[in-house]
């Protein structure tokens, strides 16, 4: 046990490290609500109050944003790797609050919005991918269910916070979470298996034995040091043989189909 948990330890802080930005939107979806009053009050940042339709199209375009981010990241996510990606998710959430506390019409809240959809639709892309191939099989389940755990957090923090916290004092609070979210992935190497798929074995091994926990390739320990030498090649041999990852067939749902 002791083993298992010292082997996943690197891979449990760079889980949590990524699901912060799950936690960051998380807290831009709760916010949404106990606002809704100011914006529909005399008060209303942008001028005048908003409509129901405003707020109704403010509401939609979220999800907008979440499709087109996601029919645009397949490429970017496998070009450039999954770290990179990571830091672009967090950018969108960002200046979603940047133009909530300068922005003085309604315009600004339906960009706002979008970005904020477009964020999520990168995030719910990305980090899903980034913890599968950092993890091992036996907890990969429960590290991905963080990803949920910390948005449903989010958003009822977000709820309670955005009750509380004047309008103007909130992108504040609410802009350093995605900021806390880039400098604690900072430190982390891209995937083994993305490394590899780009020829970068090198980088890959250290990537390897870094998430799980294997020590340096110069190990004064032998048989430790072979054991983990040999643990990464079966894992290039299975990536680069294509038994990661698989494709599937018509046939096979049809087959899973008929199993249930």
């Amino acid at each position: 046990m002791a083993s298992r948990t010292k082997r996943t330890l690197w891979q449990f802080l760079a889980t949590v490290a990524g699901c912060i930005m799950a936690l960051a939107h998380g807290i831009t979806l709760g916010w949404f609500s106990p606002t809704l009053a100011l914006f529909l009050s005399d008060e209303s940042p942008f001028g005048k109050p908003l409509t129901v339709n405003q707020v109704s199209m403010a509401s939609s375009v979220v999800p907008l944003g979440a499709l087109l981010s996601n029919l645009f990241i397949g490429w970017p996510l496998d070009f450039f790797g999954r770290k990179i990606i990571m830091y672009t998710a967090a950018v969108p959430n960002l200046i979603n609050w940047i133009l909530l506390y300068f922005g003085d019409h309604v315009a600004f809240l339906f960009v706002a919005r979008f970005l904020v959809g477009f964020s999520a639709g990168i995030m719910l892309v990305v980090i899903p991918i980034f913890i599968a191939e950092i993890a091992d099989p036996e907890v990969r389940g429960t590290m991905t269910s963080m990803l949920i755990l910390n948005m449903c957090g989010g958003i009822s923090l977000g709820l309670i916070l955005g009750s509380y916290i004047p309008y103007n004092v909130f992108p504040f609070v609410a802009g350093a979470v995605p900021i806390l979210y880039v400098l604690l992935i900072f430190p982390l190497p891209d995937t083994p298996t993305f490394l590899l798929k780009r020829g970068r074995d090198e980088k890959a091994m250290k990537s390897f034995y870094f998430y799980k926990n294997l020590g340096s390739k110069s190990s004064s320990d032998l048989t430790r040091e072979a054991a983990a030498e040999a643990e990464f090649n079966t894992f290039r041999e299975n990536v680069l043989g294509g038994d990661v990852a698989q494709n599937a067939s018509c046939r096979d749902f049809c087959e899973i189909n008929r199993g249930n």
